[in-house]
């Protein structure tokens, strides 16, 4: 007997149709919990944060500090100019040279200088000369003037050749020494250790008395000459610790010291001007490169928040908060910008340890439930 003749086998195929239409027909219990949960957020307003939209609020510290710029100059630094006027006969030196506290850098043609020298001697001989002969002459009318054979007079008169001979000795001596000193002076010695920074002659060049020759640096001198508005003068003093980088030389910084403040404004400028000592010296820092740094003051105990958290409206300044899951806008006093200019200090309103909503809400309200997935971090 075939299987679909038997009445059994129709009731059976019946029984799971009418199952199979209730399946279909009758709502899962996931979707209905799925759109009731929906319903439930929407009535709440529920809130839903990510970590990076909320800030934890920490207390710091920050260092008070005053910006300044200017540039590196050599405080130990010399002309040296031609001593008198002559024919330079050799320049030993060059632009950039290191050279030692009386190392030979030029040299005047000395021809002229050695004849004089020599003339100069030669009358210092025959000045001292002619000084001993009237020395002896006196002392024998000295002699005789015991003896009673000459008169007062004579004596006088040996007396006087001897005070004119010495006055012409020292004549001499006097013009033998300034000879002498220029020859001396057509040396040209380094007054101390540095670098050749200018040379303003040549070999064979004539020049005159007090003309330019060379630039002599010191770079172990370096200082930095700088300038402060009059309102930044009441935060610095003698003594201030600072940092400063060099334009061109990249992200390197190097450390200083104010250690001088002029007494007034330069030039009709309301700036004041004033200097920083480098505390090490560097083969990267060169005279006339331009600085910037920071003096850096005392240190004061700050609460940062994230500039983006803060909303100013009738110059009033608030911010949202979560707290026990659920939104508060507390009301805030501020103080200054931080440096890079993305936090402000707040002065009340807010505590270390307040998670603080980094975002704008643009239709929060006060008791909003809130749901953060995790605790938020300092940025």
């Amino acid at each position: 007997m075939s299987v679909l003749r038997r009445p059994w086998f129709w009731l059976l195929l019946l029984v799971l149709a009418a199952l199979a239409a209730l399946i279909v027909l009758r709502p899962g219990k996931g979707g209905q919990s799925e759109r009731g949960q929906r319903n439930r957020d929407k009535g709440s307003q529920l809130l839903v944060l990510a970590e990076g939209d909320v800030y934890r609020m920490q207390a710091g510290v920050r260092v008070q500090s005053t910006p300044f710029t200017g540039s590196l100059v050599a405080r130990r630094q010399t002309m040296l100019a031609a001593p008198m006027e002559g024919l330079l006969a050799e320049v030993k030196v060059r632009p950039g040279q290191v050279v030692k506290q009386g190392e030979v850098l030029a040299i005047f043609d000395e021809r002229d200088l050695q004849a004089r020298l020599q003339e100069r001697k030669a009358a210092v001989s025959s000045a001292a000369s002619q000084l001993k002969l009237a020395e002896r002459n006196h002392q024998s009318r000295l002699a005789l003037k015991e003896q009673g054979f000459i008169s007062p007079n004579a004596l006088q008169e040996s007396q006087a050749a001897v005070t004119e001979r010495g006055a012409a000795l020292a004549s001499q001596q006097s013009q033998l020494k300034l000879v002498q000193r220029a020859a001396q002076d057509a040396v040209i010695r380094a007054p101390f250790d540095g670098i050749i920074a200018t040379q303003d002659v040549q070999a064979g060049q004539n020049v005159a008395a007090r003309a330019r020759l060379f630039l002599l640096v010191d770079p172990s001198s370096l200082e930095i000459e700088a300038s402060l508005q009059p309102e930044q003068l009441p935060k610095v003093q003698i003594g201030m610790p600072a940092r400063f980088s060099v334009e061109g030389l990249g992200e390197q910084s190097w450390s200083a010291q104010l250690s001088r403040i002029a007494p007034q404004t330069q030039g009709g400028a309301r700036q004041i001007p004033v200097w920083l000592s480098l505390t090490a010296s560097s083969p990267a820092l060169r005279g006339g490169l331009f600085v910037s740094g920071q003096l850096q003051g005392g240190s004061q105990p700050v609460l940062l928040a994230p500039k983006s958290a803060i909303s100013i409206e009738d110059g009033k300044a608030t911010a949202w908060v979560v707290q026990k899951g659920k939104l508060q806008q507390r009301q805030l006093v501020l103080g200054e910008l931080d440096d890079s200019g993305n936090f402000q200090d707040v002065r009340s309103g807010l505590q270390p340890g307040d998670l603080l909503v980094r975002v704008r809400l643009a239709s929060a309200k006060p008791g909003q439930a809130v749901r953060v997935p995790k605790a938020g971090a300092p940025a």
